[in-house]
């Protein structure tokens, strides 16, 4: 499904404003995860696609992710744990 599919997350009584923040902030964490499946061994940078700070080095940010990942697209999680039982 492509990332976007998950991406509506709208919350009774939060504004348009707090809505939008949401949201974009949801399509970010898909964006950088999206593509993750058990085969493929990669992680989630810890800057995502967001910037150069730390040049795409790994580090155990991806665990606070994975609460929503989990929910959404467990399928990702999976991916993205069986990277760090491989190391």
């Amino acid at each position: 499904a492509p990332v976007g599919s998950a991406v509506p997350m709208g919350k009774d009584g939060a504004s348009l404003r707090q809505q939008l923040a949401l949201n974009l902030h949801t399509f970010h964490v898909l964006q950088t995860a999206y593509g993750r499946r058990r085969d493929l061994d990669a992680s989630v940078g810890a800057r995502g696609l967001h910037g150069e700070g730390y040049r795409g080095h790994i580090f155990w940010d991806e665990i606070y992710v994975y609460p929503m990942l989990t929910l959404r697209r467990p399928e990702i999680t999976r991916g993205l744990l069986m990277y760090r039982y491989r190391r």
